[in-house]
């Protein structure tokens, strides 16, 4: 269950808001069955005014965040307001149906340049 590891996030990455909203209502419904498992949905530019304070308020009362490919850019790579060893687990979703190979290099992009997954020594 998601809740034994407060410290870290699951991320969905979907290419589109429907699918945001799809998975959010599934994952509220069948993860952790009886438990309170609180779901962030977080698409395009709706959160373009948050700050590191919002981020780390988000990261701390959410277990689960769905986002766009965009959103997923902005907050990991342009603005930098979070890390990817911040989570225990990201799915791509649906990257199998994009022709131009877009939404993939945006899910990579996050991984790329991340200094928190260089190795210590």
């Amino acid at each position: 269950c998601i809740l034994m590891y407060p410290d870290k996030k699951v991320s969905f990455l979907v290419p589109t808001r429907p699918l945001v909203e799809q998975q959010a209502a599934y994952c509220a419904k069948n993860c952790c069955p009886g438990s309170p498992v609180i779901v962030q949905k977080l698409v395009g530019q709706d959160q373009s005014g948050w700050c590191q304070h919002d981020w780390d308020d988000c990261m701390w009362k959410t277990h689960i965040l769905l986002r766009t490919a965009t959103a997923f850019q902005t907050v990991l790579v342009m603005d930098r307001y979070l890390l990817i060893n911040n989570f225990s687990l990201l799915v791509v979703d649906e990257c199998h149906t994009s022709e131009d190979g877009r939404f993939q290099d945006l899910a990579w992009n996050g991984f790329q340049g991340d200094s928190s997954l260089e190795s210590p020594g």
